[in-house]
């Protein structure tokens, strides 16, 4: 990819990913743009393929078990369609690499009722104590996973 008859090397090519979820290519400018010969999937196709398998799946009978199995699905499709290798521990939040990755022990919250509260960079993510799951767009509002 050029910018102004310049074309990016790897070394200068950085990909941001915004509060959306969505990723900025900084040398083509271009929304959710990929450098040539790249077959990962942008953040927005990696989340509609997650919500498409947990929707797939039976749905769990506690707030723990739905989390084990979204997180389970997330490295699933992160593993399958992201091109990027599972950091342990995860990036910090400031230095994302392209991954998405299940929320961290200390932004996940149990409640007495048995529910779970967790939220991610750019989703909030409720989990019933009987196994319901909700993913809410922080930005937007928008319930964008009902099960």
């Amino acid at each position: 990819m050029a910018r102004h008859g310049r074309r990016c090397s790897n070394k200068t090519f950085h990909r941001l990913v915004l509060l959306l979820d969505t990723e900025y290519d900084s040398c083509a400018f271009g929304y959710n743009a990929q450098m040539p010969g790249e077959d990962k999937q942008t953040i927005r196709e990696r989340l509609d393929e997650l919500y498409r398998r947990l929707r797939a799946l039976p749905r769990a009978e506690s707030a723990d078990a739905a989390f084990r199995q979204l997180c389970d699905v997330l490295d699933a499709v992160e593993d399958e369609l992201s091109g990027v290798a599972k950091q342990i521990p995860p990036p910090p939040p400031p230095m994302p690499d392209g991954r998405m990755y299940c929320p961290l022990d200390d932004h996940v919250s149990r409640r007495n009722d048995g529910s779970i509260l967790a939220v991610t960079r750019a989703h909030r993510i409720e989990i019933d104590a009987d196994g319901g799951l909700r993913i809410t767009n922080k930005l937007t509002g928008n319930v964008e996973f009902e099960k």
